[in-house]
């Protein structure tokens, strides 16, 4: 069962502001100032690495996947070394690519405000886009009916929903993280927890009074088949 959000103002679509808002706002501040420090140019040349070794490593885990478990035992260990390789060589090899460029950047004039502001812009779409990242990661791992109240009721919540379920998209359909979609944020969790007492739908005077409708129902059903079969006669 989804527990209620920690109290806090409410928006007019009635979520409210919980710490994970101030969590979430508090990354994106502080991606986008590593981002204005260093300047759009160079953020962009490292992320690209990034994102190149995640995409490789998306497409190219399935290949690997079974030779390396004849390798490794257990297979999960087998999994994360496997993931782990293929992502430390790609980020290495496009890092070596793009080091180039950073050293003329380094040697170069000072970063210019057009620069930096374009910088501070990357640095909140990178931070929205780890967070995106972190929700479908943390969707793996929770059920969907156990989503907790300070999650899904955060005012920030539906741009990083709408954020994970982009970044999925991305993703093959055969990739593990499409095993469980992430749902639209609009959609209300499954209740899959059944109530204590099975009694407890209905009061007992409320029983009661369907018992004796019931039985009115019946006896009523039961004097016009009599009376039908009298006329017949």
């Amino acid at each position: 069962m989804v527990n209620r959000s920690q109290p806090g103002s409410k928006g007019l679509d009635g979520s409210s502001v919980t710490a994970f808002d101030a969590f979430a706002l508090g990354l994106l501040f502080l991606s986008g100032i590593l981002a204005l420090t260093r300047g759009f140019i160079r953020e962009a040349l490292s992320v690209t690495a990034f994102v190149v070794a995640a995409m490789a490593t998306i497409f190219t885990y399935p290949v690997f996947k079974i030779p390396m478990r004849g390798l490794i035992t257990p297979g999960w260990a087998a999994d994360a070394v496997t993931i782990a390789g293929i992502f430390i060589l790609v980020y290495m090899a496009v890092t070596l690519v793009t080091h180039h460029f950073t050293e003329q950047l380094r040697g170069g004039s000072d970063v210019g405000t057009l620069d930096r502001s374009a910088g501070f812009l990357f640095g909140m779409v990178r931070g929205i886009a780890l967070l995106g990242l972190a929700l479908i990661l943390f969707n793996q791992l929770t059920p969907r009916d156990r989503m907790p109240g300070w999650l899904v009721g955060a005012r920030l919540y539906p741009a990083i929903n709408a954020t994970a379920r982009a970044l999925q998209a991305l993703a093959p359909s055969s990739a593990p993280v499409n095993n469980r979609p992430v749902t639209a944020s609009t959609e209300p969790p499954i209740r899959t927890t059944k109530p204590k007492n099975m009694d407890q739908g209905y009061k007992r005077n409320e029983r009661q009074s369907l018992d004796q409708l019931i039985s009115t129902s019946t006896e009523d059903s039961a004097d016009k088949s009599v009376s039908g079969n009298g006329d017949k006669k």
